[in-house]
């Protein structure tokens, strides 16, 4: 059993202890290749791959005589290099798994598209869905077909069809994971967790739902997302803003996260520093650089003047600095911010 990570499909295939494991037939082998995951993270995509396909083999159960299967063999071996007969050669069972999975190419994948063409008919997709799970104990980058990268958190895992990207991005989430979709005007990314769908066409978010399914939660860290439960009316979020859902209340909530991030480039961003500097002024900066709506009355406001260097501060450490320095409140509705107050006298 090799230690060494593997880097395609054929290098999982041609490992015999690889087949023991799909197969279930060897407590060794699983054990090995359970210890291979948490040491090699990265190939466990390629590693999933790869098992989904020997795995679908045995679905179709295509009934194929030894002297068939032997002959298939023989002429798909004639084309590899001789590198790869000496290893798949390593043992017949693995032989006969590589000529089933070619196979695949012949009669189950006629089986396979057949069905397909059926249910995309019929308006539903029923197809194979791709597993893959971080088992590790730290955050696991995955780069999808389109160049998205989803980053499972440790427990978390995707589902996804093997030709994502083709003509729809669907993932189904359990766990938590951030996501970094690459815009595909013809193609909007979808996260299904939980019941709750959360559609995208390019944006930087994260979505976390319990194993139960009982709270999902989706917080966008840039761009935009609409999220909606079953076909309830769609929810928009922007960045710094959140949705969360709780099955035992049944309604998505709205409203800004926590600790919001700056929406513009660090070397465009401008300082925090202010001279008699008008109120009005800096709660344009604010709403500019973090992507917040502010919503106050300038004309009451318009005497107000601010010094003070905020460079420093985070957002809500900025804007209650401000309001308590002028005497102003502040309250949450809906993920914006309404600023109230008397104003500063001379108005």
């Amino acid at each position: 059993m090799s230690e060494n990570p593997f880097h395609s499909i054929q290098d999982f295939w041609a490992d015999e202890s690889f087949v023991d494991w799909v197969l279930g037939n060897n407590p060794v082998a699983a054990a090995h290749w359970e210890q291979w995951m948490l040491a090699h993270p990265q190939q466990v995509p390629a590693l999933q791959e790869a098992k989904r396909l020997l795995l679908a083999v045995r679905v179709q159960e295509i009934s194929i005589p030894e002297q068939e299967i032997r002959a298939k063999v023989d002429h798909i071996l004639r084309q590899l290099p001789e590198t790869h007969q000496r290893r798949i050669w390593g043992g017949w069972r693995m032989a006969a798994a590589v000529a089933g999975i070619i196979l695949l190419g012949t009669t189950a994948w006629m089986l396979v598209n057949r069905q397909k063409a059926t249910s995309l008919q019929s308006g539903h997709l029923d197809e194979v869905l791709a597993t893959t799970k971080n088992v590790t104990a730290h955050p696991m980058p995955v780069t999808m077909k389109d160049g998205s990268t989803i980053t499972l958190e440790p427990g978390a895992n995707i589902r996804y069809t093997a030709n994502f990207g083709a003509y729809a991005r669907t993932v189904y989430l359990e766990g938590k994971a951030n996501f970094d979709v690459r815009p595909l005007s013809s193609a909007p990314f979808v996260v299904n967790a939980g019941g709750i769908e959360t559609r995208v066409l390019g944006t930087t978010f994260s979505v976390e739902a319990s194993n139960t399914a009982k709270r999902v939660l989706i917080i966008v860290q840039h761009g935009k997302v609409a999220v909606k439960k079953n076909q309830d009316r769609e929810l928009i979020l922007s960045a710094n803003q959140e949705a969360s859902y709780e099955a035992a209340k049944g309604n998505l909530i709205k409203k800004l996260v926590s600790s919001p991030l700056t929406q513009v480039a660090v070397r465009h961003q401008e300082d925090f520093i202010f001279t008699d500097t008008p109120v009005t002024t800096i709660f344009e900066k604010l709403k500019k650089v973090y992507a917040i709506d502010l919503i106050y009355d300038p004309t009451i406001l318009k005497s107000c003047t601010i010094t003070a260097n905020l460079n420093q501060e985070a957002f809500y450490d900025k804007l209650d600095l401000i309001c308590k320095a002028l005497g102003l409140s502040y309250q949450e509705s809906n993920g914006q911010l309404v600023i109230s107050g008397n104003g500063c006298g001379n108005n």
